[in-house]
């Protein structure tokens, strides 16, 4: 999929966490090193080592860590009262030979400069009385005195804009290089580019009430409200099945709640509105709906026809629900008695004998199968339909989350006809389409 200057913008935002990361990351340690070196001053000095003779290499380096010893730096201290420790003067004290002389450089670095001087002065004083006893032909002369050496004036608020600037770069790259691109599934556009599906239609809540998605209520529009912009939805992804003019097709899902049982069973309704023979198959097994949605009973249903070998006698079972006050009518098999094992049940060769059979006498047979990333049963009746419907609800699961699932169907090379979005929130859709949203759901056509 060829990504174009929004895509890029989307990765960032949707990865914003990385690149603020590391800002905070970046700004921390910056803070801190500046702090810390925050008012150093490099106190230099340099002195002369004169005496009789000629200089020896080893012998100049040997004064040098002379002066850098434990029991020259802790006279130092004892002598300057000093609140830091021998370690620390230690760390703070830089003593080197300058090449090819007798010339011996001395840095101190504190925050105090007046400090570092006095420090500075004390190492020459106690490192000339202590060499003395050692050897008393050497002389010692300063040859620089004291003095401020290089001052880090550092900015803590140019430091932080150089490095914030940096770490916001990077962290950028490192987001679109490592970022997710995930994105959850909201309109026609979306399914088409992150699933490589057809969009069979969108089906909004109805009036934009989250209350009836928040209470899990199934609302059969095709019958209280069979003018609503949800019924049109409805009869929108109809027209797009019907024009496809197959003959079993289930229903599945990533997950529960998505509302398929009840986008099945509108959309049952809306095919017998238009003289379609319809007969509706519950095969969710584990947790059926269709029963409740039409007020009728569970009892001698799929599971008994396929047990007790009832395939050829299945109208037996079937139930008829008629719409009140019309004409039209489906025919429905319920789920039927518990059983423990639905996988196998719905492998078994009485399952395919059987959907061979209603699909003779049928002009269309819709089957509503559990969600295909909990169990393997919609990949299993998959197999036996001519088609198979995915439906996906409104900004819930990323693309890559219904991905899987959908690579599931493929797998068995499953005619997996769109996806169908519900719950579609109304009022958030108004405000990226206006006032036209109600054409833009109920007239697109893939």
């Amino acid at each position: 999929m060829k990504k174009n200057f929004k895509d890029y913008l989307r990765i960032i935002f949707k990865n914003f966490y990385i690149v603020l990361l590391l800002m905070i990351l970046t700004g921390t340690f910056t803070a801190f090193y500046v702090n810390k070196l925050s008012n150093k001053y490099d106190i230099k000095s340099i002195i002369m080592l004169d005496y009789e003779g000629s200089y020896n290499y080893e012998e100049l380096q040997t004064y040098v860590k002379y002066l850098k010893t434990n029991d020259i730096l802790e006279k130092v201290k004892t002598n300057k009262n000093l609140d830091m420790s021998v370690k620390e003067l230690n760390k703070n004290t830089n003593i080197k030979l300058i090449k090819n002389t007798n010339l011996i450089q001395i840095n101190i670095k504190d925050s105090d400069p007046i400090l570092a001087v006095d420090l500075s002065n004390e190492l020459v004083s106690v490192f000339s009385s202590e060499i003395k006893s050692i050897h008393e032909d050497l002389n010692i002369y300063i040859i620089e005195t004291p003095s401020v050496y290089n001052a880090n004036t550092l900015s803590l608020d140019s430091a932080l804009m150089v490095s914030l600037s940096i770490s916001f770069v990077l962290g950028i790259i490192l987001a679109l290089l490592f970022g997710s691109d995930n994105v959850n599934i909201k309109n026609h556009e979306d399914i088409k580019k992150y699933l490589d599906l057809k969009s069979l239609g969108i089906i909004p809540n109805d009036n934009g009430n989250d209350k009836k998605k928040k209470s899990n209520k199934t609302s059969i529009n095709m019958i209280s409200n069979s003018s609503s912009i949800t019924a049109e939805a409805y009869r929108m992804v109809r027209t797009n099945l019907d024009f496809l003019d197959l003959k079993v097709v289930n229903f599945t899902s990533t997950s529960v709640g998505e509302g398929k049982s009840e986008t099945i069973s509108n959309i049952a309704l809306s095919f017998s509105m238009i003289g379609k023979k319809v007969l509706l198959i519950d095969c969710d097994l584990r947790k059926p709906k269709i029963h409740k949605n039409f007020n009728l009973n569970r009892a001698l249903g799929l599971t008994d026809i396929l047990i007790y070998n009832r395939v050829s006698e299945y109208k037996n079972v079937v139930q008829e629900f008629k719409i009140p006050n019309k004409e039209y009518k489906i025919d429905v098999i319920s789920a039927g008695s518990k059983v423990s094992n639905p996988s196998e049940i719905l492998s078994s060769t009485r399952f395919k004998e059987l959907i061979s059979r209603v699909s003779d006498d049928y002009d269309l047979v819709l089957i509503d199968c559990p969600p295909v990333s909990l169990m393997t049963d919609a990949v299993i009746v998959s197999k036996v339909s001519t088609g198979t419907a995915y439906v996906i609800e409104y900004d819930r699961f990323s693309s890559s989350a219904i991905n899987k699932c959908i690579e599931q169907l493929k797998d068995i090379n499953a005619n997996i006809l769109g996806g169908i979005i519900t719950k579609m929130d109304v009022n958030k859709q108004k405000k990226l389409y206006g006032d036209q949203y109600e054409q833009y759901y109920s007239n697109y056509i893939s």
